[in-house]
């Protein structure tokens, strides 16, 4: 079975998709967002996340989470590990 790589999304859609998973306005997501000090982003949220980017076509490692602040690093992660797909 050969496996087609997704073709990256926009920053503005990955907000949407995240805002959505959040139930949170869209305009609150900025690349500079907190997911700690602003959106108090809790366990089962972060799971929730790691599911909606899996969902997209991306395998991200579990540590690489602990790495995430804002949400521009979320999509610079996702960025990146769909790269490494390729």
């Amino acid at each position: 079975m050969i496996e087609i790589n997704p073709e990256p999304i926009s920053f503005n859609d990955f907000k949407k998709i995240l805002a959505e998973v959040l139930v949170i306005e869209e305009d609150r997501l900025t690349p500079e967002t907190s997911f700690n000090d602003e959106l108090y982003v809790d366990s089962v949220r972060w799971l929730e996340i790691a599911i909606m980017i899996e969902d997209l076509g991306v395998e991200m490692p579990t540590d690489s989470f602990w790495e995430i602040q804002t949400v521009g690093d979320a999509y610079q992660s996702y960025n990146h590990y769909l790269k490494l797909k390729s």
